[in-house]
Parts: structure tokens; C-alpha cells; sequence
């Protein structure tokens, strides 16, 4: 018998089995519909963590996309020579002469395979989490905004290195995880506060010592991160009573 075929416990006829991921998310709707306070009513506080439950059981596209397009490029584009002159990595200079896709390009330029390996552990331990929390776009949205927002940083305080690589976007979704972690959800994992920012802070100073990355980019990353996630928090829980 097939594997994706079984018997119908009733009238023993053969059936087509639900996939694992398939009916992970119809338990996941079933307890939408379930969710009530004590006096057996939904309101809104219920709804916001019946859809906290739902987004927790959601496949993690927007990390598989990401993981994929900074491997393409790495494997597509060599920037291991000069970054000053390769065209897609950031450099102040050349994004005020009107190269304004430099502030996209380079979050998924990377100068080695250990550069690589290591953003993608990164990207993959705290994006998750993130897109567990906020969602699909909102995770794809914090990480390219990131590291947009640490660009135009660069440019304001009119930085003159270059920088390459997915910290900078990563550092963002680390801000975003430390704003999940202070306002946690009852069935969100529990971190402490000083070892999140004790985590934070020892891969801050790990990008400071990588070449190719500039302090300022790495700074504004972090902020806009944490900004993204701080306004989505205020907006969601705003009404809740």
C-alpha cells in the first residue's frame, strides 16, 4: 500500500493521509476557533493570541528565501578582491552618485565562506523567531529595511568605509528579537533580558572586527530593527484591554 494511503477507520476504505504540515495548521485553526476568555466569549485579547498560535505553526518561508538569495549570490558574484571597487557592495560615495540599489545588494554580498556560514547561522536562529512572531513580510521587511536603515546611518554621518555581508539586516532582526523578548507572549520562550543583550552585544562587537563592515551601517541595522518591532508591538496591542 501506498504510504500516502490509509484505511478509514469506519468503513475501511482506503483514503488519502493528511500531510504533517497540513494538519499542523488545522490544529492550529481549531484552537482559533476554541480560544474564549472565562466567561466563554472571543474578544480581542483572545483573538491576538489565537493568531500569535497560528503564526507560531507557519512555515518559514521568508528565512528559506533569504538563506537561498544570499547563497546565490555568493556562489553567483565574487567580492572577495577590492569592496571599494566591487559594484554591489555599500560605499557611501557611490550611493550619493546615484547608486541607490548598493543599499539592497550588499546585505547579501559576502566576502568568504566563513562570512557566509556565519551570517547564515545567524540569520537562521534569530529570523525564525522573528518570522514566528511578526510573520512572513514582516520578517523579509525588517531584515531588507535594516539593513537599509544602517546605510542611510553611514550616509548621514557621512561614513566613508564599505560594507558587505548580511550582519548588518541580521543585527536588525536581533533587534526585533529583543523587542519580542520584552513584551513575551504566555506561550512565547522565555530569555532573559541581560543574556539577550549580552548576545547582542558579543555579535556587535564579532562584526566590528570583520573587515568590510562599517560601524555606523552596523548601528543602524540595530536601531531600525528594534524601531520596526517596537511600532508592529504598539499597533498590535494598542486596543488590547
Amino acid at each position: 500500500m501506498s504510504p500516502f494511503i490509509t484505511k478509514c477507520p469506519f468503513c475501511n476504505a482506503d483514503v488519502k493521509k493528511r500531510s504533517w504540515w497540513r494538519a499542523k495548521k488545522l490544529r492550529a485553526r481549531s484552537r482559533i476557533r476554541r480560544v474564549k476568555d472565562g466567561t466563554g466569549r472571543v474578544t480581542r485579547a483572545s483573538k491576538k493570541a489565537a493568531e500569535q498560535s497560528r503564526l507560531s505553526t507557519q512555515t518559514p518561508y521568508a528565512v528559506g528565501f533569504l538563506i537561498l538569495a544570499n547563497i546565490f549570490t555568493y556562489l553567483a558574484f565574487d567580492v572577495r578582491g577590492d569592496l571599494f571597487t566591487d559594484p554591489g557592495a555599500f560605499a557611501v560615495d557611490a550611493v550619493r552618485n546615484g547608486e541607490w540599489e548598493r543599499l539592497i545588494t550588499y546585505q547579501f554580498l559576502h566576502t568568504g565562506i566563513l562570512e557566509l556560514l556565519f551570517g547564515l547561522i545567524l540569520l537562521v536562529i534569530f529570523a525564525i523567531m522573528v518570522e514566528q512572531r511578526y510573520g512572513h513580510f514582516m520578517a523579509l521587511g525588517i531584515y531588507l529595511l535594516s539593513g537599509i536603515g544602517g546605510g542611510l546611518l553611514a550616509i548621514a554621518v557621512n561614513s566613508g568605509g564599505v560594507t558587505a555581508g548580511s550582519l548588518v539586516s541580521t543585527l536588525g532582526l536581533m533587534g526585533a528579537w529583543l523587542v519580542a523578548i520584552y513584551r513575551p507572549l504566555p506561550e512565547d520562550r522565555q530569555y532573559p533580558m541581560p543574556a539577550a543583550l549580552l548576545i547582542v552585544s558579543a555579535i556587535f562587537l564579532l562584526g566590528l572586527l570583520q573587515d568590510g563592515i562599517d560601524v555606523w551601517t552596523l548601528v543602524g541595522g540595530l536601531v531600525t530593527g528594534v524601531v520596526i518591532a517596537a511600532t508592529a508591538e504598539l499597533i498590535r496591542w494598542r486596543r488590547v484591554v
